[in-house]
C-alpha cells in the first residue's frame, strides 16, 4: 500500500512539474481577436503588404473593406487604431476553398510572431481572397513577423 501511494505522489509530482513547465512557455502569448466581416479591396496587388503590422485607419482602408451583413453578428469587428493595431496575412487569391487560422500569437524581446495554418479545400468555381486579420493591443508592439506552420 505505501509502495502504491508512493508510486502514485511521484507520479503526480512528475506530472505537475509538466504542467508548469508547458504554462511557463505560454507565459508570453498575446491575446488577439480575429476580425471579421472585412473583404480585400479588389485594388489589393501581392506584395503591397510589406509589413503584417497595420497600424493607422487610413493603411487599414488601404487594403480592407467592411463587409456587413445582415443578423446579429453582421457588423464588422470594431478596431480602434488609437489603443490597437492590426496583424493581417493575405495569401494569394485561390479557387480552392481557404482555410486560414490563428496558432498562435507570442511575443519574445521585441519580436511578435504570428505562427498560423493555411490549407486548400475542394476546388471552386471562383476565385476566393483568403485573409486573416487579427486585432492586438497596442501594447503588445513589436516587430511582427509570420510563421505558416
Amino acid at each position: 500500500m505505501k509502495k502504491g501511494f508512493l508510486f502514485l505522489s511521484v507520479l503526480l509530482f512528475t506530472a505537475g512539474v509538466s504542467i508548469a513547465q508547458k504554462k511557463g512557455k505560454s507565459s508570453n502569448a498575446i491575446p488577439f481577436t480575429v476580425a471579421k466581416n472585412y473583404f480585400v479591396s479588389n485594388t489589393f496587388q501581392q506584395g503591397m503588404l510589406t509589413n503584417p503590422a497595420i497600424y493607422s485607419q487610413a493603411e487599414f482602408d488601404a487594403i480592407f473593406g467592411a463587409a456587413t451583413v445582415k443578423g446579429k453578428n453582421g457588423a464588422p469587428t470594431a478596431i480602434d487604431f488609437s489603443k490597437q493595431y492590426v496583424i493581417a496575412v493575405i495569401p494569394p487569391a485561390t479557387d480552392k476553398a481557404p482555410t486560414l487560422k490563428a496558432v498562435s500569437l507570442t511575443k519574445s524581446g521585441d519580436i511578435i510572431t504570428l505562427k498560423y495554418s493555411y490549407k486548400e479545400g475542394a476546388k471552386l468555381t471562383y476565385t476566393s481572397q483568403p485573409y486573416l486579420l487579427l486585432v492586438v493591443d497596442a501594447k503588445y508592439k513589436g516587430t511582427v513577423r509570420t510563421l505558416k506552420i
